[in-house]
């Protein structure tokens, strides 16, 4: 990931420097295990979906040979989500083959072929046997269940739905907050050093709020798995009072009900929404533009205010910052609209056509690109 687009604005003024120190405070829920660190989680038990230990369904073999040549013999073309793959063109018609790089060395462990995928909002985007997973760039991509140590799901629960296991939810994931902390992330007790664990509910990735269920909340969450946007409980503020709504003025993230708490025009701060589009940005004003920040080591996407002197898209650009659209494409050095999956490309848009591609350059972050 390129420091240039980790540090979005510290070649600008300090309006972006602000807005790039987006995420404040110190509430965000605490997790309970690292993807990658075989040890986080208790014998028995693996790292699953948004960093909370479960019990895996099965092992994943991740001891075959990754290197892939430049004439890619991937298989035979047509495959189909989760299948092994070289090439793009050895999926089936719109998918990409995902890479470590895209999907995290949890889905795709080192020395592992990467596998067939597509960009997705929600579980209920993938296919049966597969969950939507948040990867490290701002972006979620359908993979296999068993791969993310996500539970086979047996009554196919939406995201912020009741529940009581991990198996009754789409995502494979079933997590509360511990009682005498609200804002800390639980599956049983045993993870709230014996108090109990409250408001159980589907943890399922979002792309915006009609993604969750009525009373759950497509919020921000930052711990140590890859930061995501998610349906869970709202964010509550630490004396236990109700937080703001999107839109609302903040100074922290507890004073945030989906816990993102950016600059809006420096130093005014409000709880921006998730986005895929600037579309989904106009409750601020006009021209204000869906793009990538950084809550942490990861990226996520929110809204920021418009620029002064932007250029409008399919202009050349170096920063982020230069774009009205707030996305400065590393591969094309032009300003690109940002999106989360093919639907929020429309033909119309300058330099796009319906297809929402990560970046082959700098971190994989996805936009709209010509095919």
């Amino acid at each position: 990931m390129k420091r240039s687009r980790q540090i979005l604005a510290l070649t600008t003024t300090l309006t972006f420097v602000a807005a790039c120190q987006l995420i404040v405070g110190n509430d965000l829920p605490s997790y309970r295990c690292v993807g990658d660190n075989p040890s986080s989680c208790p014998d028995g038990l693996t790292c699953g979906p948004f960093g909370l230990c479960v019990v895996p369904d099965e092992q994943v073999d991740s001891g075959k040979d990754a290197r892939a040549s430049a004439s890619g013999d991937g298989g035979d073309a047509g495959l189909p989500i989760g299948a092994e793959c070289v090439l793009d063109s050895d999926c089936n018609g719109g998918l990409i083959c995902g890479t470590s790089a895209l999907l995290t060395t949890t889905i795709v462990p080192q020395d592992s072929k990467p596998v067939c995928t597509k960009p997705c909002c929600t579980s209920e985007d993938c296919p049966a046997g597969n969950i939507c997973y948040a990867s490290s760039a701002g972006s979620n991509y359908c993979v296999a269940a068993n791969r993310a140590g996500a539970r086979t799901s047996v009554k196919n629960l939406a995201g912020g739905v009741a529940c009581t296991a991990a198996s009754d939810c789409r995502s494979g994931a079933c997590a509360g907050r511990c009682a005498d902390n609200t804002n800390t992330s639980c599956t049983t007790a045993d993870s709230c050093n014996g108090v109990d664990c409250v408001d159980l509910e589907c943890l399922d990735t979002c792309c915006h709020q009609d993604d969750c269920a009525t009373g759950s909340v497509c919020r921000s969450f930052a711990g140590t798995a890859h930061a995501a946007w998610a349906c869970g409980p709202p964010n509550v503020r630490s004396n236990g009072a109700t937080s703001g709504d999107v839109a609302a003025s903040c100074t922290e993230t507890a004073d945030c009900k989906n816990a993102t708490c950016v600059v809006y025009s420096y130093p005014l701060k409000h709880c921006s929404p998730s986005c895929c589009t600037s579309a989904d940005c106009t409750l601020f004003g006009p021209n204000y533009a869906c793009g990538y920040g950084k809550p942490g080591n990861d990226l996520l996407k929110w809204c920021f205010a418009p620029v002064a002197g932007a250029v409008a898209l399919g202009a050349a650009c170096t920063l982020d910052a230069q774009c009205a659209s707030h996305y400065c494409d590393p591969e094309q050095a032009k300003c690109l609209s940002v999106c989360c999956t093919d639907s929020d490309c429309p033909a119309s848009d300058a330099g796009t056509r319906a297809r929402c591609l990560p970046s082959p350059v700098g971190s994989p972050t996805l936009r709209c690109v010509q095919e």
